[in-house]
């Protein structure tokens, strides 16, 4: 063999080998790619999963945000329903209050003048009594005895005008405030339980099993709740009624106001109070201390 098909077979072994050494390199690199595109395909389904995730944990902290919401927006609309009724009742009870004022202060200047009057007509007696004796001179013992008895019976009718008037006025004013206690939809155990207030009611939330319409008009509407005194519930307390934003498609609705009339371990009756009343109760509806 030549020198030049040496060089020739030796080239050839050198392209053979750089040839061999491109096509491992092309493999490799090809190989690479697919893990590559695999890697990439298996960190963009974990992007979307966790892309799902997030965008969940938002909805659900937009709803809790709006049930927040709802809920401020109806403690608002409470508080303001009762700082009117609250006001107007103020309002009246000062009214009200002042009138009692007037009629006592009437009362006692006619109880004095009355009191007045009746020393006037003893002292007149007296008087009239002195000069018919010193005219006849003498008077017997039974005269006298007539006399003071006559003058005493004056005295007792004075004291008994006296008295009528000042029983007049505390009957006035007795009257008054029952009128008072009535025009606010208050009896008089219901006074008598209010000036022995008990603690106020927990922070407790329930349910109306039912409700009982009034058999006449001008009656309230009771209402049983699955509240009692093993929640901490007494008579007298009042609760608020309220429908959830679930029922209506919307906010929570503020119904009305009712007080506790009577309990049971697990269960009471309330009386609705009409005047705070914005709505109809059914059954289901929510009834809670505080909102």
């Amino acid at each position: 063999m030549s020198f030049f098909g040496k060089i020739l077979v030796v080239l050839q072994m050198a392209l053979s080998i750089l040839f061999m050494m491109f096509a491992a390199a092309v493999y490799n690199t090809h190989v690479n790619w697919r893990e590559q595109a695999n890697t990439q395909k298996k960190a963009a389904e974990k992007a979307n999963v966790e892309k799902n995730n997030l965008a969940q944990e938002s909805k659900t902290q937009l709803d809790q945000m709006k049930l927040a919401t709802d809920a401020a927006t109806l403690r608002a609309q409470e508080a303001e329903a009762q700082l009117a009724i609250m006001t107007q009742q103020f309002e009246t009870s000062k009214q009200q209050s002042a009138t009692l004022q007037t009629q006592l202060a009437t009362a006692q200047r006619r109880s004095q003048n009355s009191a007045e009057e009746a020393s006037a007509r003893n002292d007149e007696s007296r008087e009239l009594r002195e000069v018919n004796n010193v005219q006849t001179g003498m008077i017997s013992e039974q005269e006298r005895a007539k006399a003071a008895l006559q003058d005493e019976i004056r005295k007792l009718k004075s004291d008994l005008d006296i008295a009528n008037a000042k029983n007049r006025s505390l009957l006035g004013q007795i009257t008054g405030f029952t009128a008072l206690l009535a025009k606010n939809g208050i009896s008089q155990d219901e006074a008598v339980d209010l000036a022995n207030s008990q603690e106020p009611p927990p922070a407790i939330e329930g349910k109306v099993r039912t409700v009982r319409r009034p058999a006449k008009l001008g009656n309230s509407e009771t209402l049983g709740i699955s509240l009692g005194v093993n929640d901490g519930l007494q008579k007298g307390h009042e609760l608020t009624v309220w429908r959830s934003g679930k029922l209506t498609g919307g906010k929570p609705r503020y119904l009305a106001k009712i007080r506790i009339v009577s309990t049971a371990p697990d269960s009471a009756v309330g009386e609705v109070l009409e005047e705070t009343r914005s709505g109809a109760i059914q059954e289901g509806d929510n009834v809670s201390t505080k909102l």
